[in-house]
């Protein structure tokens, strides 16, 4: 398995040894997903150290927070880059050059039940606009990679995750009033774990879902229920 990371070496080494740990291969390389060239660089590497590709998972993701009309374009073209484009080159570089010429693959996108619905805007407000936007793009290029790669033998699925206990989360939940403002409208009435997100990819992974393409999985504690 190959870890990559573009600007946190560190966890990066740590994931690795943990892999490592646990009877697996893995090794680290350091790319920027919004970067093409890099991203080459990412599938050449793969390819030279472990001899071929046949899963994907694209969870390369960052989220800016504020009102969509204060938003400036760097920042919302630093969203779109990552967390859309980088997706969109890490699965095209795959295909093009392993995938499709091996003749099968399975490819897992991390979305965000932000793709499917908007969150309060009054007070308290989470206001993620261009994360949302990004995560819906991810969700449409999901089906339409699904369709055009479907004869290559190549799954293309994605997994919407909800409010999840993570770092980058822990922002919003210094205000006990957003935390609050999540939970009342998670029917398990708690944050969810990154680690109750693995049985999804593995899943979709799997020859298990080898009938399954251009979906999108939710895991949210019942978020999207209502």
């Amino acid at each position: 398995m190959v870890v990559n990371v573009a600007h946190h070496p560190d966890q990066g080494e740590k994931t690795v040894e943990t892999i490592k740990e646990r009877g697996g291969e893995a090794a680290l390389v350091q790319a920027d997903v919004s970067d093409e060239s890099a991203v080459e660089r990412l599938i050449d590497e793969t390819v030279a150290t472990f001899g071929g590709l046949d899963i994907l998972v694209n969870n390369a993701g960052v989220v800016a927070e504020g009102p969509a009309e204060d938003l400036n374009m760097d920042e919302w073209d630093r969203i779109l880059a990552l967390n859309l484009t980088g997706t969109y080159l890490c699965c095209g570089m795959a295909a093009r050059k392993v995938m499709i010429p091996q003749r099968g693959g399975r490819i897992v996108n991390i979305s965000s039940i932000d793709a499917k619905i908007g969150l309060p805007g009054g007070n308290p407000a989470i206001q993620i606009s261009s994360y949302h936007t990004s995560k819906r793009g991810v969700n449409m290029l999901t089906r339409c990679l699904a369709l055009e790669w479907v004869s290559y033998g190549i799954t293309v699925n994605s997994i919407g995750p909800g409010w999840n206990d993570t770092e980058s989360n822990a922002g919003y939940f210094v205000d006990p009033a957003k935390l609050e403002l999540v939970l009342s409208d998670t029917p398990m009435r708690r944050l969810g774990n990154p680690e109750e997100l693995v049985g999804a990819a593995i899943f979709l992974s799997s020859d298990a879902a080898s009938f399954i393409t251009g979906q999108n999985l939710i895991v949210d504690g019942g978020y999207t229920c209502w």
